[in-house]
């Protein structure tokens, strides 16, 4: 049976999901806390240390993906890539480095994806769902189970944290 990985990249962290293919039974999932977006807010630039954490934390799930027989690894960022002025810089690093490629998501794709992980999960039909990252917030209306609005909004609880508050 095939395995599959799917990496969510924030601003916070790194967490993974494993699940088989056919079925979608996660078999495995994994968090890193690797605070991407620490020292960013100023300039919008990845920091050094933060990208080596992303880089070895990559580094792990490609050795877990092995030994789990993973065949496909997809990974997405989120805002602190999104809302990075090396972005493109970043994601060639982290390619060359570990071999995994890395899609941005839009604001608006995020809060959909939010939507859906909600709605799967619930038995909501009509809502507001608040996505608070650490480096953005999504607003999503539900009405009859479906979006009728999303707005992803550049500021979370991380962008807030380094704004008021030393590390």
């Amino acid at each position: 049976m095939t395995n599959i990985a799917v990496i969510d990249l924030g601003s916070n962290s790194v967490r993974v999901s494993v699940a088989k293919k056919e079925s979608g039974e996660v078999v495995y999932i994994g968090k890193n806390p690797i605070m991407l977006s620490q020292g960013m807010n100023h300039d919008m630039l990845l920091k050094e240390a933060p990208i080596k954490r992303c880089k070895e934390a990559f580094l792990q799930i490609k050795e877990i993906a092995k030994k789990l027989e993973v065949e496909e690894i997809y990974a997405f960022a989120t805002a602190a890539v999104r809302k990075a002025h090396n972005k493109k810089e970043f994601i060639d690093f982290i390619k060359e480095e570990t071999g995994i490629n890395i899609f941005v998501l839009t604001g608006e794709e995020e809060a959909e994806l939010d939507c859906l992980g909600v709605l799967e999960k619930t038995e909501i039909n009509e809502a507001l769902i608040l996505d608070t990252g650490g480096g953005s917030t999504e607003f999503i209306g539900v009405k009859e189970g479906r979006i009728v609005g999303a707005v992803s909004i550049p500021i979370g609880s991380r962008s807030i944290k380094e704004l008021f508050f030393a590390d």
